[in-house]
């Protein structure tokens, strides 16, 4: 619902928006995995992330 409202204030469609929004966080999963993979030290925990 929320969406659908932020499309009629921007005057776009709501599947428009929607698949702006899945490239923005695509954009950014792929920047948080490129910083992990350049960091020097590796927590011994091990994490899930789950992006798209």
């Amino acid at each position: 619902m929320h969406f659908t409202n932020a499309a009629e204030k921007l005057r776009i469609g709501q599947p428009t928006l929607s698949y702006q929004m899945k490239t923005l966080e695509d954009e950014q999963c792929k920047l948080v995995f490129a910083n992990f993979e350049s960091a020097k030290e590796v927590p011994s925990k091990s994490f899930q992330f789950e992006c798209g």
